[in-house]
């Protein structure tokens, strides 16, 4: 069975939801049968880094309500990720555009490392405040999946993974994807949100009995 998942670095739901379905796999016992895929899906492709702005008056701003609600929602997903053992700290976060973030999963995907990849960016970005949209950002990571620093930065700046992640933003606008995260099993079964574990359990049984 091969799981792809469309997610963007950014979005705090992803995460929760990878943690999910990765928990539901373990508990299924089927960590050898199932391949993991991550996509490429840029929730703002037009997104900018704010220095003199904080999440929550980011979130205020863009929905039109205040700092105090805005940072409430904003702790009940704190809440959400913590149930799944993740610890979010969204006073430190550095939102920005994370193109550059989604080219480095692609040289990471290339050279093996596509899910530890994608695990340390989330984790790095909701839980240690690290801004993915700087390369010096983007090289440690690089360099603590023990891939070559060197060998990415040129990679980067030759814009070699620019059209990769381009391809799957198109697709999944072919495929009728326009929220993250999503999860298309065997190419024909699509799941969408940061669904539940027995949830995910339940429909990886049904699809894999034929039902």
């Amino acid at each position: 069975m091969k799981i792809e998942i469309w997610s963007d670095f950014a979005c705090p739901f992803c995460y929760i939801g990878e943690k999910r379905l990765m928990k539901a796999i373990e508990e299924l016992n089927l960590e050898d049968q199932i391949d993991i895929e991550f996509k490429s899906f840029q929730l703002d492709v037009n997104a900018k880094s704010h220095p003199d702005k904080d999440i929550h008056q980011l979130i205020a701003e863009k929905y039109n309500i205040s700092y105090a609600q805005a940072k409430n929602s904003n702790a009940d997903i704190v809440q959400m990720a913590k149930e799944i053992g993740l610890n979010y700290d969204f006073d430190s976060l550095k939102p920005g555009n994370t193109r550059m973030a989604h080219e480095a999963h692609k040289f990471a995907s290339e050279n093996g490392k596509d899910l530890e990849y994608a695990q340390w960016a989330f984790s790095t970005y909701f839980e240690k405040g690290n801004d993915l949209s700087k390369i010096e950002n983007l090289e440690k990571l690089i360099n603590v999946i023990g891939l070559d620093k060197e060998a990415f930065h040129k990679a980067i700046e030759s814009g070699k993974y620019t059209g990769l992640v381009e391809n799957d933003q198109s697709k999944a606008h072919e495929i009728g994807i326009n929220s993250v995260p999503t999860f298309i099993i065997d190419g024909k079964y699509a799941i969408t949100g940061a669904q539940n574990v027995n949830y995910f359990k339940m429909a990886i049984e049904q699809i894999r009995n034929g039902k």
